[in-house]
């Protein structure tokens, strides 16, 4: 059998873990602020140490290998800081950040705490040859600008006798992993391509995500439809796995289609004989069983003794279940009585694939600290399906956004007007105020590269405030908002701290409000910290073009692979029309309403079935559709409303039915919820035209984004100076939305269809040089004489 590799810290925390879930108010000392606390005592150690003539080393690396029953172990860890005296006295010494008062600490010999550091001494003594010797845990407040320690002396063999009842409760856990991973291996050993035949390019495409893996490499790759990305990448991402490159496979996607096209690739190879464990994680709303309730140990039965419950609810799932989704774990957890949220994320770290989105990865609200954070040593795969959302998905994640009125509702709702939150809060209602003139002079919004200093420290004091309110508060009628404020503030001043050249602060008014968001505009360089904790990151998508700036906007460099398939299908399966006289334009939309419909019109009539029209916003869809249903009341017509919820998606969707008497015509948004991630096929779908060149709106934020990526470049004047700005705010997205689109008409070899691209920019060397390999070929058009002769000839009539 494999050794088992562990760190001491998730070892004891998993198994001494004991009580409720409480998701209301905790300490908000953070990993940045507890790094910077611990690094504080550490440099006071060691200037002690100098003075007296002693050691003390910090961060001190400790590894373990041994033997228990049949097991293997190597376990690993740093301590916070070693002391040897000069007789040979040794200590060690484990710090904890807190926010509570020092005087209320008292020491807890069965906290986790302890169990941590006398795990450190245990191994000390035994690489050592050490018979006995000093622990002390120290815990530190910033607010107090002091720190206050516990310290007991302990013999080896005390310490032997401890180490090893924690070795036995982690015991039961650990052989069930390792006859999970040895079955996995050899069932995934024996497996071949699960599919008679590899499709056109899909070997090449499996073969090269192999080579990724196994030389630690990043790889990005446009795969048209039809090339069966999906399996694609997973094949050789399972195989990775018995070969021992790899321990886990993170699977990760914007959408809930892309996830079940994983789920059921995975389920292929189950069939074919591989047993492995996937687990498919939920967000936390979507899985409660106590919707409405509060997560403390009053409010939900679930979170009440949650601890005391999911370790057996682990020890069940895994030797029962493979494929573990949403309805599996729901189950379990009631079978338990656990909180399945909770109950899902323990259940990842005994799983081989873990199906998630992108968050769970990137975003520092919602990653998996246990895979992502720290000195986590897992060798992992992340496998990016529809890599192009990530982009923009990225900037959000790590940006953050604070108001006036996120503070007024704030003092409003502690009511009392004195103490340290309310004087805080008054002084960042204040300093809102004095933004108000400057809005005014500057149309309502501004930019500046550097960080709101003044602020931060008003959320410094904010932040302390609501600690301290919020211990004093339970139950109070304000509880909840000054609860969600406190989330908001730390993790504002959590963006504070890795704010850089990357960042802008922008300064927006609407109505009587003001809002200060720290924007990140590049955040390539974030998501390379986190790829950094993966042996291998795949991208792969339809649309990834050009494959250079997906490459470096996603966290790669020049040295990573790139690869570049053209489409598996016939290319006479497909009729791309461009229709380049028509303006789109803002200036021209208004006279551009009635030939766009004529041409939609030309298209629609050319063969009775199912088509699709995408516009750049719902004012322009809205223009054109009032003209058509005037003009063309004979075709039946289906608009995409806003803010639509799942269930009237899917209703809008089960209108595109095959076989269906008369044609239809969905009027719908560029970008939106049907022009990506849905898969009507066959004659669900045989035509779809889009108008325009996908453009984002100008707004602030995006002519941010062109100033930086044009200063980035390094050039002042004329055309080349705007080109790159403009292209990476502007072009590539808005290009990418028009691919995506056009995406959903071929889906399988047997589809055709016509795509009708509607715009004079089309014309430019700017965009035909966008065009995918598989558009080579395509017919300028003008007018909707010409749109119905080349599509009588493509229907053969």
């Amino acid at each position: 059998m494999e050794k088992i590799h562990l760190s001491v810290r998730n070892m004891v925390e998993f198994v001494l873990r004991q009580g409720s879930i409480d998701a209301g108010y905790a300490s908000g000392i953070r990993a940045a602020q507890g790094r910077r606390l611990h690094q504080k005592l550490q440099r006071y150690r060691k200037k002690e140490a100098l003075l007296q003539g002693y050691s003390y080393t910090s961060e001190f690396s400790l590894k373990h290998s041994f033997r228990y029953k049949e097991l293997d172990f190597e376990l690993e860890g740093r301590a916070d800081g070693l002391i040897i005296k000069n007789d040979g006295q040794t200590c060690i010494e484990e710090i904890k950040s807190t926010t509570r008062p020092l005087a209320q600490i008292q020491p807890d010999p069965s906290h986790w705490h302890w169990a941590q550091n006398r795990c450190y001494g245990y191994i000390y003594c035994v690489l050592n040859q050490k018979d006995n010797i000093g622990l002390m845990l120290t815990y530190i407040s910033e607010e107090e600008n002091d720190w206050v320690s516990f310290q007991e002396d302990c013999t080896r063999d005390e310490l032997e006798e401890f180490f090893y009842s924690v070795i036995e409760k982690y015991y039961a856990f650990a052989k069930m992993d390792l006859e999970r991973i040895s079955i996995r291996n050899e069932t995934v050993g024996r497996l071949g391509f699960p599919y008679e035949d590899y499709r056109k390019k899909q070997r090449e495409l499996a073969v090269s995500i192999y080579k990724t893996i196994y030389g630690s490499r990043k790889i990005f790759v446009q795969a048209p439809t039809g090339t069966g990305k999906t399996i694609s990448a997973l094949f050789p991402a399972v195989k990775s796995l018995a070969a021992g490159l790899t321990d886990k496979i993170f699977y990760l996607t914007a959408k809930t289609i892309t996830r079940q096209a994983a789920e059921e690739a995975l389920g292929r190879m189950e069939k074919l004989g591989t047993v492995m464990r996937s687990l498919t994680l939920t967000a936390k709303e979507k899985i409660c069983l106590s919707p409405g309730s509060p997560c403390t140990p009053e409010g939900c039965p679930y979170a009440n003794g949650h601890f005391d419950r999911v370790n057996e609810a682990i020890l069940d799932i895994i030797p029962n279940e493979t494929g573990i989704g949403r309805n599996i774990i729901t189950a379990y957890a009631e079978k338990h009585k656990v909180c399945p949220h909770e109950f899902s994320l323990d259940v990842s770290m005994f799983c081989d694939c873990i199906i998630c989105d992108y968050n769970y990865a990137y975003d520092p609200k919602a990653q998996l600290k246990r895979f992502f954070a720290g000195d986590c040593r897992e060798r992992l795969v992340m496998l990016h399906d529809e890599a192009h959302n990530l982009t923009e998905r990225s900037r959000e994640m790590f940006s953050v956004i604070i108001s006036r009125d996120d503070l007024y509702k704030g003092r409003r709702a502690i009511k009392a007007r004195k103490g340290k939150l309310y004087k805080a809060l008054s002084k960042g209602l204040k300093y809102f105020e004095g933004l108000d003139e400057k809005l005014e002079a500057n149309h309502k919004a501004i930019t500046v590269k550097e960080l709101p200093e003044e602020l931060i420290n008003i959320l410094w004091e904010a932040s302390a405030g609501c600690d301290e309110w919020l211990t004093l508060n339970t139950g109070h009628a304000g509880y909840e908002e000054v609860l969600s404020l406190y989330f908001l503030i730390l993790d504002y001043l959590r963006t504070s701290e890795i704010y850089d050249e990357r960042f802008i602060t922008l300064i927006q008014g609407k109505g009587k409000d003001i809002s200060l968001k720290l924007l990140c505009l590049d955040p390539s360089g974030l998501l390379a910290q986190t790829q950094e904790k993966a042996r291998s990151s795949i991208f792969f998508s339809a649309t990834l073009m050009p494959l250079d700036y997906f490459k470096e906007s996603l966290g790669g460099g020049a040295d990573d692979y790139a690869l570049l398939l053209s489409s598996p299908y016939e290319r006479s399966n497909l009729c791309l029309l461009v229709e380049n006289s028509i303006s789109t334009l803002y200036k021209s939309r208004a006279a551009s309403y009635e030939p766009i419909s004529d041409c939609v019109h030309a298209m629609a009539a050319s063969k009775t079935g199912n088509y699709l029209v995408f516009f750049s916003s719902y004012e322009y869809m809205e223009g054109v559709w009032n003209i058509f249903v005037q003009k063309f009341p004979d075709i039946t017509t289906k608009v995409q409303e806003k803010n639509m919820n799942e269930e009237e998606r899917e209703k809008f969707l089960e209108q595109f039915q095959s076989g269906r008497q008369g044609t239809l015509l969905g009027f719908a948004v560029l970008g939106g919820l049907f022009s990506e991630g849905i898969d009507l096929v066959g004659d669900r779908l045989i035509g779809v035209a889009v108008v325009g060149v996908g453009l984002p709106l100008i707004t602030t934020e995006r002519e941010a984004l062109a100033a930086y990526f044009q200063e980035s470049q390094g050039l002042d004047t004329g055309y080349e100076a705007d080109r790159r700005g403009f292209e990476y705010a502007y072009v590539y997205p808005g290009i990418n939305k028009v691919l995506q689109a056009a995406g959903r008409v071929i889906r399988t070899e047997n589809d055709r269809g016509v795509v009708l691209l509607i715009d004079s920019r089309y014309n430019s060397t700017r965009y035909k040089s966008l065009f995918p390999p598989e558009w080579e070929g395509y017919e300028p058009v003008r007018g909707s004489r010409m749109i119905e002769e080349r599509l009588n000839k493509f229907w053969g009539k």
